[in-house]
């Protein structure tokens, strides 16, 4: 008699062999957190958690960071700003992309504010707030030369000139946003800090904002009084290498198979990688349906790295949707044993984690530790620790 389907399907997703599985380790998150309290401190540190914070999960980063004190959070969309408002019902919660007038009944019954991007959002705003009777708050964001979103210099000067369009609102911050922080010795860096001190001065007086997680890390000169870091939280080296922080994801994937190939045999989609040398392989169950890119794989060195206990090994071949190949020929002969058992105390492949860096991994995949994040896929078993 054989197995049901049923009976299959439940030891599978019971055992946790199908898949890889993404940890996320909030101690750390925390710790990051901490890291950018003390370099900005007399500054308060705002936590950026669009993309559903990062791809980590708003509903479990966002009370790990108001447990430690952070009472300030940046989303892109209303639907962000509303789970985030339920996870945390006293905080500040600014939202990107600016005002929208189909949700102006969210901004004032959530206590949503949004952040302001041209003159006509300030009027908008403005006429919503003496409809309702009350200063509504929200931040006006100034363009001082990223071009993406903000008032510019000709809607700055007819703000300048026209007070009274800042009267029955709360301006509650006055931001922008540096395009090349994470270069420090990049002059837009100064040019840019220059011509937002000199917005902040014609403007009615309220906190200031215009530093992200590589700008703090530029100096006090850049922090205002509020900092909003992103990418630094969640373990990305926010200028370069020497900035990593601690990190706070790790993604390893289970070993379904090892195969012996011979020189000159192929690996993968294409026949890309062709072996040099009789090794071993181990196919891993992790894809780019899981958010590991397949630009990280490819035929020729340099490989992208991942680790075996610690050990490297080369992602070789094209990745596939649901699975990835490792050469096996560097790992030491006990880790080998260990792995043919191929059960639940075999060790797993480290994608990503504290030996194959995010930053390392998205550098080998031509793109950036944020997109790495965000594109985290739905399959993995997740684990907070």
């Amino acid at each position: 008699m054989t197995d049901s389907p049923s009976a299959i399907s439940t030891s599978s997703a019971a055992s946790g062999y199908d898949g890889a599985r993404l940890t996320i380790n909030l101690k750390n998150l925390q710790s990051n957190y901490q890291y950018f309290q003390a370099h900005a401190p007399s500054a308060e540190v705002a936590a950026v958690v669009k993309a559903n914070a990062y791809g980590l999960g708003l509903e479990v980063i966002v009370p790990a960071l108001t447990e430690i004190g952070c009472n300030t959070f940046f989303v892109a969309q209303m639907s962000e700003a509303l789970l985030c408002r339920s996870l945390a019902p006293t905080s500040t919660i600014y939202c990107f992309n600016g005002y929208s007038v189909t949700d102006a009944q969210l901004y004032v019954t959530q206590a949503i504010r949004p952040c302001l991007i041209s003159i006509q959002q300030v009027r908008a705003w403005q006429e919503l707030s003496r409809a309702h009777g009350k200063a509504l708050s929200a931040a006006l964001h100034i363009d001082t030369g990223f071009n993406r979103l903000g008032v510019d210099e000709a809607e700055l000067a007819d703000l300048c000139d026209t007070p009274a369009l800042f009267q029955d609102w709360t301006m509650s911050l006055v931001m922008s946003h540096l395009a090349c922080a994470d270069r420090p010795d990049h002059p837009m860096n100064a040019a840019q800090c220059e011509r937002f001190r000199s917005a902040c001065a014609r403007l009615p007086k309220a906190p200031t904002s215009l530093a992200n997680s590589a700008g703090t890390l530029l100096g006090s000169a850049y922090h205002g009084d509020l900092v909003r870091c992103g990418i630094g939280l969640y373990g990305g080296a926010p200028a370069g290498p020497e900035t990593a922080l601690e990190p706070v994801i790790s993604v390893d994937g289970r070993i379904l198979q090892i195969r012996s190939i011979s020189t000159g045999e192929t690996v993968g989609y294409g026949a890309d990688y062709v072996a040099e040398h009789d090794h071993d392989i181990a196919i891993v169950a992790a894809g780019y349906a899981d958010g590991y890119l397949r630009s990280a794989g490819g035929g020729a060195p340099p490989f992208t790295q991942a680790h075996i206990l610690g050990h490297p090994v080369s992602i070789i071949g094209r990745i596939s949707m649901d699975l990835l190949a490792v050469d096996l020929s560097h790992v030491p002969h006990d880790i080998l044993h260990a792995i043919q058992n191929l059960d639940a105390s075999s060790p797993m492949v480290e994608l990503i984690g504290p030996n194959s860096r995010i930053d390392d991994v998205a550098q080998s995949a031509g793109t950036i530790a944020y997109e790495l994040l965000t594109r985290l896929g739905n399959r993995y078993k997740r684990h907070y620790s």
